[in-house]
């Protein structure tokens, strides 16, 4: 699975397709740069999902 990424300035509206790894290495350095709080994987995320509908 491929995602695009949005350039922080909005100057460019697509940019090249990014393999998911490319995609986690761009969130945990917005989160080092404080351009966002947090970020969770697929994983977590299906964590998240799985236990909303059991609890």
């Amino acid at each position: 699975m491929y995602w695009k990424r949005i350039g922080d300035t909005g100057a460019l509206p697509f940019t090249l397709e990014m393999s998911f790894a490319d995609q986690l290495r761009f969130a945990e350095a917005d989160v080092k740069a404080g351009r966002i709080k947090s970020f969770k994987t697929v994983g977590a995320l299906m964590k998240d999902l799985y236990s909303d509908v059991d609890g």
